[in-house]
């Protein structure tokens, strides 16, 4: 029996997720994984004791994490997902050490960002796609005055929260439905601004959206995106690298995608559910 422990900074949602992912397909195939979540502690990797282990699997690296990889007598994963890379690339220009090596394996859950983590730390790393707890099956639009974003408390700035007001003032007739907002920050009545949501109001929103927005300083795929994807929704994206996302690089960029959307109202490319 091999015993991985999946940890998780700043991407709990991915980590449980993909703990239980693997454990899925170790028991469906046989692979003889016995694995578990530990939750986030608020110092960080100071507190965070884990009991022996023959793998840890880091879901999103940040801080100190690879000085803390140093230390444990046990194989690691580096699981990259987005913001992490931006963080480390900060930390070097800095000059604060950061030994990669310490990682058994690097992996990205994006091939931009397996591209970076190759040029940017010289080190090797694979590509691991991400995927959502439930499979969405491709739906018609069938109203074109919602959108969906992702700006968590506190990363305003780094989620771009002020372009989404900017659009929220440009498309009165659309809805900017943000999520998780569970207090309400701003008056502007097409702003409708949503604390977490599960079950079925969960897939009652994503349903009514025709999009999903997400002009990141850095990041990606995450679940939202690929969730969207599936059920055949536009989603704007500020990595173009990505397939067939529309371009968020600015409010500009964003109104002359919207705009040919709303007049068109045609679905996207299929082969963004793919």
């Amino acid at each position: 029996m091999t015993h991985i422990i999946f940890v998780s900074a700043g991407a709990a949602r991915h980590g449980q997720n993909l703990q239980k992912e693997v454990q899925g397909f170790s028991d469906k195939h046989g692979w003889g994984f016995d694995t578990e979540f530990y939750p986030w502690k608020e110092d960080g990797y100071a507190s965070l004791e884990t009991k022996s282990s023959d793998w840890i699997w880091s879901m999103g690296n940040f801080g100190t994490v690879f000085q803390w990889m140093q230390t444990l007598n046990c194989k690691t994963v580096a699981h990259w997902i987005g913001t992490d890379v931006l963080q480390h690339q900060e930390m070097i220009q800095q000059g604060q050490y950061d030994p990669f090596e310490a990682a058994t394996i690097h992996i990205a859950d994006a091939t931009n960002l397996q591209t970076e983590v190759q040029e940017f730390f010289h080190v090797d790393c694979g590509f691991v796609r991400s995927i959502p707890p439930q499979t969405y099956a491709p739906k018609p639009i069938t109203r074109w005055d919602n959108t969906l974003a992702y700006v968590p408390p506190g990363r305003e700035d780094f989620f771009r929260w002020n372009w989404i007001l900017e659009l929220a003032k440009d498309y009165p007739d659309i809805t900017f439905n943000v999520i998780p907002r569970p207090t309400r920050t701003t008056e502007l009545p097409n702003v409708n601004e949503i604390a977490e949501i599960s079950g079925v109001p969960h897939d009652e929103l994503y349903e009514k959206c025709f999009a999903h927005l997400r002009p990141i300083e850095h990041d990606g795929v995450g679940l939202t995106m690929i969730e969207f994807a599936q059920l055949g929704r536009y989603v704007f994206h500020s990595d173009t690298r990505i397939p067939f996302v529309k371009a968020a690089r600015s409010v500009g960029e964003m109104e002359v995608a919207l705009d040919e959307i709303l007049a068109k109202k045609e679905p996207p490319n299929p082969k963004i559910a793919e």
